[in-house]
């Protein structure tokens, strides 16, 4: 068997392989982190460009907003503005608390243009429907309640009365 022996002097031999070895490496690791830094400025160039387009885009919608929203007529400003005051959950209330157990409800309907809500429903019976007209009307919160319209049906056997009431409130600050 062979003896291994190791010199630890200085070898002129081996030293520049080394060092070159090590320019080497360095340059690689100089070359990729170069690339790896262009690819993270040019990713950060794209998301400023769409940024900058976003930011233009919702400039041209908030004027386009501001543009509809100056151009609104003022019939239209008071028609929001009163159907934004509607007291829902008050009129829900009302409307319950009032109704007769012989009231059914089909729909409830705003219209803002003239402060009044529309109750469309079936009766069992005229007095029935009357009743529930007149509580209506006793309420402080609300104007009036007109009966628009009313008919006969037959439904089965039954004989109802449908009916349409226009029920008008009081706006905010009468």
């Amino acid at each position: 068997m062979r003896t291994l022996s190791i010199n630890f002097k200085n070898n002129p031999e081996t030293k520049p392989l080394f060092t070159w070895l090590l320019i080497i490496c360095c340059a690689l690791v100089s070359i990729y982190t170069w690339y790896l830094l262009s690819s993270v400025l040019q990713r950060n160039d794209e998301l400023s460009q769409q940024l900058i387009q976003l930011n233009h885009e919702i400039e041209m919608r908030q004027a386009d907003i501001e543009s509809k929203s100056e151009n609104l007529s003022k019939a239209q400003r008071i028609r929001i503005a009163r159907r934004n005051q509607l007291p829902w959950a008050n009129v829900f209330s009302i409307l319950e608390q009032t109704k007769p157990v012989h009231i059914a409800f089909l729909s409830v309907k705003p219209n803002s243009n003239n402060a009044y809500f529309q109750v469309e429903g079936e009766a069992k019976s005229v007095e029935h429907l009357l009743a529930f007209l007149n509580e209506l009307n006793r309420r402080s919160v609300i104007r009036y309640a007109l009966m628009s319209e009313h008919k006969l049906i037959q439904k089965g056997n039954k004989q109802l009365v449908k009916f349409v009431i226009n029920v008008a409130w009081y706006e905010v600050g009468q």
